[in-house]
């Protein structure tokens, strides 16, 4: 009968007998995973869901795009309309003999007002255009010398149309130094001519000026949204004012001035 082993021995010799065998297999295992690739995202993929090489023309000019400010438009001529309302100041008035009535001014309620004009961006924050306007100023009532109303509660049925035909020159303000890229405040000045159209009273056209300030929101790099103030003033007009042909009072020889608040919209045409 051979000699008995003890467990202590028969344990080393299994470790051997197993230890080599495991060993081959750690070599053969690292062995395969040492060729199989590897495969590397980078950062294209990791944004964009596709690999490296594979990204689609169209989605990497998407991923790289980056806002762009259009504060200053390219250069390109455009057109833009206006509405809004304007107030026409006193007009100092006489009797129907002509005579001075000294302190004596007939007034005008608020009216409706409109404008078109088609200009050019010269694309450095400088606008030229040709603006015609229309506003109507409805008299309200008459303040006499004495400080009486009259009128109050009388219909004076006598309205004044004013027809503008006006050159402007503008500048936009460039504020993306300021962080502003979606406003634009401009200031500018025009001159022409002024058509006055009494409704009791000839016509007569007289010499005009104006001045704008304002701003626009740029809704997209085609249309901008603003709001602007404009002050019209003429050389001096006066009026004879008639009912049945008959002379009831005229307006002593004054200028036209007038305060038109507008809400404007803009279209860039052409270009891109």
């Amino acid at each position: 009968m051979g000699s008995r082993q003890s467990p202590a021995a028969r344990l080393s010799r299994g470790t051997r007998r197993f230890g080599g065998a495991t060993a081959a297999i750690l070599v053969s295992a690292t062995a395969a995973l040492a060729e199989i690739p590897i495969p590397v995202i980078d950062a294209t993929e990791m944004t964009t869901g596709f690999s490296g090489g594979s990204v689609p023309p169209q989605q990497q000019a998407q991923a790289q795009q980056q806002p762009v400010a259009v504060t200053v438009e390219s250069a390109s001529p455009y057109i833009e309309v206006g509405a809004g309302f304007n107030f026409l100041e006193a007009a100092s008035f006489t009797n129907a003999s002509g005579a001075a009535i000294t302190g004596s001014s007939l007034n005008f309620d608020i009216g409706p007002a409109v404008t078109g004009a088609v200009g050019y961006a010269f694309g450095n924050g400088w606008r030229a255009e040709f603006e015609l306007g229309y506003r109507n100023s409805p008299a309200s009532d008459l303040t006499l010398a004495n400080g009486a109303v009259v009128g109050g509660s009388i219909d004076l049925k006598a309205h004044v149309n004013a027809f503008s035909y006006m050159g402007n020159v503008l500048y936009d303000f460039n504020l993306t130094r300021y962080g502003i890229d979606k406003w634009t405040p401009h200031l500018g000045g025009g001159i022409g001519a002024v058509n006055l159209q009494p409704n009791r009273a000839p016509a007569e056209t007289v010499f005009g000026g104006q001045a704008i300030a304002g701003i626009e929101y740029i809704v997209n790099p085609i249309l901008r949204l603003g709001l602007d103030y404009r002050y019209v003033g003429t050389s001096s007009a006066s009026f004879t004012f008639t009912q049945n042909g008959i002379t009831v009072g005229r307006t002593a020889s004054s200028s036209f001035n007038d305060h038109t608040v507008l809400f404007t919209a803009r279209w860039r045409l052409g270009g891109r």
